[in-house]
């Protein structure tokens, strides 16, 4: 088996005519799906930085909420004034009644008396 240059020649025709055609289609499919996949990443790291973002906005909306909301100690002493409060209020309640008493007799003792 000799090699000659008809030979050589046909060889480098069928690469020319069949493999560069084939493997141009190849890379051109691979750098079409590169170029897809690399808009779809954009993308979804676009989408991604926006929901982090509003995560990022919640989170810090709340710590400051958190932050000056009161201890469980500062809403016991609260609890403990608001019953203070309660019971001061009560008893004005009552003192007002008694007073509210004494001055209905009083007015019926003036309404009572003939001049």
């Amino acid at each position: 088996m000799t090699f000659d240059s008809q030979a050589a020649g046909l060889g480098l025709q069928i690469i020319a005519v069949v493999l560069l055609p084939i493997a141009s289609a190849i890379y051109t499919w691979i750098a079409t799906r590169d170029k897809d996949n690399t808009v779809h990443i954009k993308a979804v790291e676009k989408a991604m930085g926006d929901a982090f973002a509003a995560l990022h906005s919640r989170t810090d909306k709340l710590e400051t909420q958190v932050q000056y909301m009161p201890t469980p100690q500062q809403m016991s002493e609260l609890q403990g004034d608001v019953q203070a409060m309660q019971a001061t209020q009560d008893a004005i309640q009552r003192d007002m009644t008694t007073v509210r008493m004494s001055l209905t007799r009083i007015e019926d003792f003036l309404l009572k008396r003939k001049p």
